[in-house]
């Protein structure tokens, strides 16, 4: 049996602690409870927490970039006396920003790659964010989205409008090979109902770009990132006297929901 060596371009850290494992998966549950959906998996790697996932009982779908890795499972019997489980070659990134994944309602868990775990997410809040996730993320992108924190960024921001999200677990740089030079954390996040201005893939994608903008430069006061769209300085002043705001007004995690929405309507 060929080996798998776990390769920097993909972003791989094989997560080989047994005992940090089983924390990962007691944290997924909390997910499963009320959702009887399939499981898909970005990344399985060496199959190390494919197998806890096929025990959950549930189809699951493994989504794998490293045709290496895609090699190593087919030998493994995961892959030759699994039922549940469908294993395809494919970019995560890519069929998640194209709404091309092969389910539409589905359980999302990955140790997601550092090199684009990130993005992944937001592609999932365009696309799908109906469906609930439990992911390991580095620990400092992960407490980019915990609502309340005192920094408020287009990442947090962004997952904040569709998710609630906890994070139950940090996990030492010594528990993946190769072992990695930050903490990672897991984050679970369940949906939220999604209001009417964030209804269609159309309104979603209108929002991440409206964020991105306001938060290009966070410290500015709101009037000043509006004059970034072109309106008038009559334009700023009655969109914030109609709606009781102040010309020195930043967004922070009190008003910021209630800003997109706004802005989305009248954009």
């Amino acid at each position: 049996m060929i080996d798998l060596i776990p390769k920097k371009k993909f972003g791989q850290n094989f997560l080989i602690n047994e005992g940090v494992q089983l924390k990962v998966i007691d944290a997924l549950s909390s997910l499963l409870i009320t959702n009887s959906n399939p499981i898909i998996e970005i990344g399985p790697g060496k199959g190390h927490i494919t197998k806890l996932l096929l025990e959950l009982g549930r189809p699951l779908i493994a989504l794998e970039i490293d045709p290496e890795a895609i090699e190593y499972l087919q030998q493994t019997q995961l892959v030759t006396e699994t039922k549940n489980l469908t294993l395809i070659q494919a970019d995560a990134l890519q069929l998640f920003g194209n709404s091309e994944v092969p389910i539409v309602d589905f359980v999302l868990f990955s140790s997601l790659p550092y090199n684009v775990g990130s993005r992944i997410l937001i592609e999932t809040a365009v696309n799908y964010p109906q469906n609930p996730f439990c992911v390991i993320i580095q620990k400092e992108v992960a407490n980019k989205v915990l609502s309340g924190r005192s920094s408020l960024t287009f990442f947090g921001a962004y997952l904040n409008l569709f998710w609630t999200i906890k994070k139950p677990i940090d996990i030492a740089p010594g528990n993946f090979d190769p072992v990695p030079k930050v903490w990672s954390s897991v984050l679970v996040a369940t949906p939220k109902t999604l209001p009417e201005y964030l209804d269609t893939t159309t309104k979603r994608s209108k929002a991440k770009e409206i964020i991105k903008r306001l938060f290009a430069s966070p410290n500015k006061t709101l009037a000043n990132n509006l004059r970034a769209y072109g309106w008038s300085l009559e334009k700023i002043e009655n969109f914030l006297r109609s709606r009781s705001l102040v010309p020195t007004t930043r967004i922070d995690w009190t008003n910021y929901e209630f800003l997109i929405r706004e802005i989305v309507s009248i954009i």
